[in-house]
């Protein structure tokens, strides 16, 4: 039986996307739902990483490019509407790892794309 499955989920009307909480067991699957975009149009939660659960990091991959990186940590335990962005980076993410607690970031090289 499959449970404490994590994905992400894009909202039909509002494009926004959550982080929600899986357990195949019940009837109603979806356990949990923790809107992470809010209002951000064009914003996608890429890559989704979960460290030790309960917790689900996930970078806010902006289409149109801010030139900064932020990570925003859901702790399952203690949903919130409102999540602080976990950390923040001087460039745009392009895959980060959880490991033993740590996060570790590759980030895109702001300064050859201007060039």
């Amino acid at each position: 039986s499959l449970s404490n499955l994590v994905c992400t989920g894009e909202h039909p009307v509002t494009s926004c996307f959550s982080a929600m909480l899986f357990d195949l067991r019940r009837s109603m699957p979806c356990v949990m739902d923790v809107p992470v975009t809010e209002t951000d149009l064009g914003t996608l939660l890429w890559p989704l990483r979960t460290g030790r659960f309960p917790q689900v990091y996930a970078n806010l991959l902006r289409e149109h490019g801010t030139g900064t990186g932020q990570i925003r940590m859901v702790d399952f335990r203690y949903p919130s509407l409102k999540l602080s962005v976990h950390c923040r980076l001087p460039n745009p993410v392009e895959d980060f790892r959880c490991l033993d607690g740590s996060i570790y970031a590759i980030c895109a090289d702001r300064d050859a794309e201007l060039a």
